[in-house]
């Protein structure tokens, strides 16, 4: 068993005690009044030591599920939580839905504040992919589109700090010859901007068009990176970041591996500067 510290000085009074954190006398008398007498003096408990610290640590593990909103001991313990990743997995089965998604969220809410920083990973493992859609399909598949989940968790006032976009599905243009899949690509909604990092693993394809939002200005957006993933309309993307003011860095990664250049792309592709025309302002950085 590894050492531990003691998680609740004693009254000796000590130099090494102030370093040690306290907990209040409520906190020590539920978890105790839920261990038996013998499990006390198995532990070794003497005064509040290790022994108590084993205590804690089963106490929790024997807990399958936990309510922070209303758990006693999280409630004394933890203020909020710091940082909340999200990682959304979303199939043809629609296991997870966006009713669902939002019930998560606004349960979460209950215990973070405004520091507390908001990442959104979207996984898509559908058929379907993330293409331009209309307004009645997007409604009857809106458990299987990003642009959903993206406008649940903005509708709910909290603000993304890094928002990444997976295609799982991705398969090689060689065996589009006799595959009856077509290539996916993804459409670039406005909102996906509402974020300070923007990470996309998926062939980027038709852009929102920007006179529908040529007042608006996204100000949250420093970083954007094309991750071994084709943009087919470039120019349309420069113009899609443009009215990003405080994009700072625009990064494109390509296939670092022979192999990988193979799952992605067909040989003209990789053979010629394709990606050489992402060219910014002096003031932009750009990893090529």
């Amino acid at each position: 068993m590894p050492q531990r510290s003691p998680i609740l000085r004693c009254s000796s009074g000590g130099s090494d005690d102030d370093r040690l954190p306290n907990l209040p006398d409520e906190i020590i008398a539920h978890i105790v009044s839920m261990v038996s007498p013998t499990e006390t003096v198995a532990l070794r408990w003497i005064g509040v030591n290790s022994g108590f610290d084993e205590v804690v640590e089963e106490h929790l593990k024997r807990s399958t599920t936990l309510n922070v909103c209303e758990d006693f001991i999280w409630r004394k313990l933890c203020g909020c939580l710091t940082e909340v990743n999200l990682h959304v997995k979303i199939s043809d089965s629609e296991s997870v839905t966006c009713c669902g998604f939002r019930s998560l969220v606004r349960y979460l809410l209950e215990v973070t504040n405004s520091q507390t920083i908001w990442n959104l990973t979207l996984e898509d493992c559908t058929t379907s992919g993330q293409g331009y859609q209309g307004l009645a399909d997007l409604t009857r598949n809106r458990n299987k589109s990003f642009i959903c989940y993206v406008r649940t968790l903005l509708d709910l006032n909290t603000t993304i700090n890094r928002l990444t976009l997976l295609d799982r599905r991705k398969i090689s243009p060689y065996m589009m010859i006799t595959s009856p899949h077509k290539r996916r690509s993804i459409y670039m909604y406005p909102e996906f901007k509402c974020c300070r990092e923007l990470f996309v693993c998926y062939d980027i394809g038709l852009i929102a068009p920007q006179f529908a939002h040529h007042n608006d200005s996204f100000t949250s957006l420093r970083i954007f990176e094309v991750d071994e993933s084709h943009v087919f309309y470039k120019k349309d993307l420069l113009e899609y970041l443009s009215n990003a003011p405080n994009l700072c860095e625009l990064r494109v990664v390509v296939p670092a591996t022979w192999c990988r250049r193979v799952s992605r792309c067909t040989k003209g592709c990789f053979k010629t500067p394709d990606f050489a025309c992402f060219r910014l302002p002096a003031n932009t950085h750009t990893f090529l």
